[in-house]
């Protein structure tokens, strides 16, 4: 067996992150629905309710209409015209939770930045192509809640 030179190993460790950064290129393609996911997904309602219980789903069924929203990529919707949500957490702790999995199912090359509004918290979320999501707590004040400067809303 022949020994390779360190300028071969670095050329091949430089491949084989070339080949992990593709696939996580990619990551959209492997996400396979849940039954109930996909009928989540597809129902043409403009208000749809997922209910069930711990570790169905929910939470990711949420993050995904969120980044195939605004990575104009939804399978079933027109998102063309979408380019500001709210996503109501239970609690703004949640959100790092929610970015943790965004890191999971966005790719690289569009994962938005965190924007902390100069508070302890990410409050929102500054897509590569312009568009916003900006997160509140259910505990806000219900005036925050007042307005439409959002075309969609995540709870």
């Amino acid at each position: 067996m022949t020994q390779l030179s360190r300028q071969d190993k670095e050329e091949l460790l430089r491949k084989l992150r070339k080949l992990e950064l593709a696939k996580k290129e990619k990551v959209l393609e492997h996400f396979v629905a849940t039954p109930m996911q996909d009928k989540f997904f597809k129902s043409p309602k403009p208000i749809r309710l997922l209910t069930a219980g711990n570790g169905s789903g929910k939470s990711l069924s949420l993050l995904m209409e969120l980044v195939w929203t605004h990575l104009k990529l939804h399978p079933y919707r027109d998102c063309s015209m979408i380019n500001h949500s709210w996503f109501i957490v239970p609690g703004y702790d949640k959100v790092e939770d929610y970015c943790q999995e965004l890191k999971k199912w966005c790719p690289p090359s569009q994962m938005p930045d965190f924007d902390k509004m100069g508070t302890s918290a990410i409050r929102r979320l500054r897509w590569k192509n312009g568009d916003l999501t900006t997160f509140y707590s259910i505990d806000s004040d219900p005036n925050r809640f007042e307005g439409t400067n959002f075309q969609k809303l995540f709870i």
